[in-house]
């Protein structure tokens, strides 16, 4: 009987097969943050940053560049006419902050590659990442203000919120790949208790030890630690729900690991947000797949 049967004939596993965690503790060198990121992060913490730098950053990657266009153009923002370049992206249609977190977003991917195969192979966490992005920018842009969500922010803690596979892939390859072989003959299996029971550890404390190696926001770092846990009620409660209400509408086109397909009315209720208008945000998403669709091609061929 193989290490998948085995798996399948029992309905919990007491002890972890591997344990990773001292193996974690251990590692000296987690991958670096590109220089792109680091010049975009710096642009960010400085208070007399101009467009003219931002745009002179994204303009060293043509591919990034031709994205943010594209974007601006999409259906998302009902832009009445074309944009055609970076400056009228910014100040006519998405603005300073969110253009910046677009460009970091897809910097950040640069520092990894994943094996293409598998639920969590590369299109697949890229599909899952772009697509939660969007869907949770776009709620944004409706209720940001009263949530106290800035939608730049959130659509960079949602694209990185499983940055932990990354990870995993990255200094685990064998882990990652019986991972995938899992979860591939157990779909329904909730992902982070199946992480536990195989691994001893999860893709959400791999996403914070990453993200804290990097500097990167407190906000960003909770939401990847705490996006599977739905009691959480701290500082970030809102992003954290936001991004987990987003999953769990996107698990329902499979393009996401959510441990349930069905909104949580609680967390709607959290989030003074009616289930419907989730919809509605979901329907104008889909009007964007093909722009989408391009961007998650972008990423997998960083």
């Amino acid at each position: 009987m193989n290490s998948v049967s085995k798996l399948e004939s029992s309905d919990q596993i007491r002890q972890p097969k591997l344990d990773l965690r001292e193996r974690i503790n251990q590692i000296d060198d987690l991958p670096s943050i590109p220089d792109m990121a680091l010049r975009i992060l710096e642009l960010r913490d400085d208070p007399d940053a101009t467009v003219e730098q931002l745009v002179e950053i994204i303009q060293m990657d043509p591919a990034m560049a031709a994205q943010v266009i594209r974007y601006a153009n999409s259906p998302l923002y009902g832009q009445h006419g074309t944009i055609d370049s970076l400056q009228d992206a910014i100040f006519r249609v998405l603005g300073f902050e969110t253009v910046l977190y677009l460009a970091l977003g897809s910097a950040l991917a640069k520092a990894f590659q994943l094996p293409n195969d598998g639920p969590f192979g590369l299109k697949a966490f890229w599909g899952n990442a772009i697509f939660s992005a969007a869907l949770v920018q776009r709620v944004a842009n409706m209720h940001g203000r009263e949530l106290d969500i800035k939608p730049g922010a959130a659509y960079l803690c949602a694209l990185l919120h499983n940055i932990g596979y990354l990870v995993l892939a990255t200094l685990f390859e064998s882990e990652y790949f019986w991972l995938n072989k899992v979860l591939t003959a157990k779909p329904d299996f909730p992902v982070t208790a199946m992480e536990y029971q195989l691994l001893g550890t999860s893709h959400t404390e791999l996403s914070k030890m990453l993200m804290e190696s990097w500097n990167l926001p407190e906000e960003i770092i909770t939401v990847a630690k705490e996006h599977h846990n739905l009691e959480y009620d701290g500082e970030y409660a809102n992003t954290v729900n936001l991004v987990q209400v987003c999953d769990q509408l996107l698990r329902s086109h499979n393009l996401s690991d959510a441990d349930s397909d069905e909104i949580s009315l609680h967390l709607c209720s959290k989030l003074k947000i009616d289930d419907s208008e989730l919809y509605l945000a979901m329907d104008d998403v889909l009007e964007s797949s093909d722009m989408l669709e391009s961007m998650i091609k972008m990423f997998v061929n960083n």
